[in-house]
């Protein structure tokens, strides 16, 4: 999974890895996330109502993650 911004920093990676049963879908990626990588919880949307990208695009909850997938960690940005 590609991270970026402060999840990066905090990862001290751009990329982390996630291991989910075959057929996971992004809910579960989520809660595999946040128990395998417990320091990067604050960065994490709600498993049930959060979303990843997946090969480059937005997906949500029930959204298949496929071996070979891209997925990514977009962690919300603030500024001023």
């Amino acid at each position: 999974m590609l991270t970026f911004g402060a999840a990066a920093a905090c990862a001290k990676a751009d990329r982390v890895t996630v291991t989910v049963g075959e057929g996971a879908t992004v809910r579960e990626v989520l809660a595999a996330l946040a128990e395998q990588h417990r320091a990067l919880r604050f960065a994490l949307p709600n498993p049930d109502t959060g979303r990843l990208a997946v090969n480059q695009a937005f997906a949500s909850g029930d959204h298949p993650v496929r071996p070979g997938d891209e997925v990514a960690l977009i962690t919300l940005v603030g500024g001023g």
